[in-house]
């Protein structure tokens, strides 16, 4: 069984099974949207009630929400959400300076990657030193694992693995990076009841702030489905 991320389509009924509650699927051949609660699937917009189960051998459905039940502290959250959005600005041609205006209103501070800090952004990546380590996949399946080194002339060499291309818009985790004697403190803080509630707090911060500049900017919804990856979607803040 494959498993879906958040704007990935669920194409085997597994995949629904398997979701926890408060996940959130779109209806693509009917425009509907549902929740997943206790009670099953309802949906969340006046479409066809199905609560028990969804047609997913006759319609097309989007996972548009998965809860991220792994705890974070802010500054682990901050760096998944910059990443997250970096990675979107990257991919739908967003100028630096408007996404950094938006970081800087937030109050994002500049986070330095170290061992273990998920990268999504190209341009994150591109400012690694020569010689960092990274990988692709997961360490525990052989299949689909990539380790990568950076070269001198910048591009990154498949030192383990199968796949000999590093696709920009992919993600890595960093292993090693030269010269970096410890690991940054933020990477390996442990998180607290304090700390989820800052997260809380900033996300709040971060939603308003990104709204006005989607509003200001005249961004499409691709915005929501962006953010959603970090997420913040719009049924938890209006």
């Amino acid at each position: 069984m494959s498993v879906a991320g958040i704007n990935e389509y669920l194409t085997e009924q597994n995949q629904f099974v398997s979701l926890p509650v408060g996940s959130r699927v779109y209806d693509c051949n009917y425009g509907h949207r549902y929740l997943l609660t206790g009670d099953g699937w309802v949906p969340t917009d006046g479409g066809p009630a199905e609560p028990t189960t969804l047609r997913w051998e006759r319609n097309k459905y989007q996972l548009t929400y998965i809860p991220y039940d792994k705890p974070e502290t802010l500054r682990q959250y901050q760096w998944r959400y910059m990443q997250v959005c970096l990675q979107g600005a990257e991919s739908h041609s967003i100028d630096d300076d408007t996404v950094q205006s938006a970081f800087d209103e937030m109050g994002l501070p500049v986070l330095e990657p170290g061992p273990g800090a998920v990268v999504r952004s190209w341009r994150t990546r591109a400012d690694l030193p020569e010689g960092t380590l990274v990988f692709t996949g997961d360490p525990e399946e052989w299949q689909g694992f990539n380790v990568y080194r950076k070269a001198a002339d910048g591009t990154w060499r498949r030192v383990l693995g199968d796949d000999g291309t590093l696709n920009n818009r992919g993600t890595t985790t960093v292993v090693s990076i030269p010269g970096q004697d410890e690991t940054p403190a933020w990477i390996t803080q442990r998180p607290t009841k304090a700390q989820a509630a800052m997260v809380a707090k900033f996300k709040q911060v971060a939603w308003r702030v990104g709204r006005e500049f989607k509003e200001d900017n005249e961004w499409c919804g691709t915005y929501e489905a962006v953010v959603a990856q970090a997420h913040l979607i719009r049924e938890d803040y209006e």
